[in-house]
């Protein structure tokens, strides 16, 4: 809590900046919650659902889709974190941010580089031919 309020203080401060300013703090923001979630990182899919690298590796692998209530219900970023995953009938998503993927790799290159480098670069090769979501 006090973070969050120590977080908004220093946003609504650096508001009244430039664009420029503005985007490297955004950049910033989605940088550290790259480093804390990149364990909650997933990547899109050509099927439009999104697949963490971690649960792809186990035997019981099940697609995350983006929450209905999500402002990227309809968008498709390439690689995004999240909080948590709630499982009605489908499994969502909540409180994502869009993350880059070469970020996971300087957060945890033991997770994100070398093998997982390459699925990495196919799911992004993949993300280009999304258009809708089934």
């Amino acid at each position: 809590r006090r973070i969050a309020h120590n977080l908004k203080k220093f946003v609504d401060r650096k508001k009244s900046g430039s664009s420029h300013l503005r985007d490297r703090l955004d950049t910033r923001i989605r940088r550290a919650l790259c480093t804390g979630l990149f364990h909650k990182a997933a990547f899109v899919s050509p099927s439009g659902s999104y697949a963490s690298l971690l649960s792809s590796l186990s035997f019981n692998h099940v697609p995350l889709l983006m929450h209905p209530t999500s402002v990227l219900f309809d968008r498709y970023p390439k690689c995004v974190v999240y909080t948590e995953a709630v499982e009605t009938a489908n499994k969502y998503m909540r409180n994502v941010t869009v993350v880059e993927a070469p970020w996971l790799v300087d957060v945890a290159p033991a997770l994100y580089e070398n093998k997982r480098k390459r699925a990495l670069i196919e799911l992004e090769e993949g993300h280009e031919k999304v258009s809708r979501r089934p």
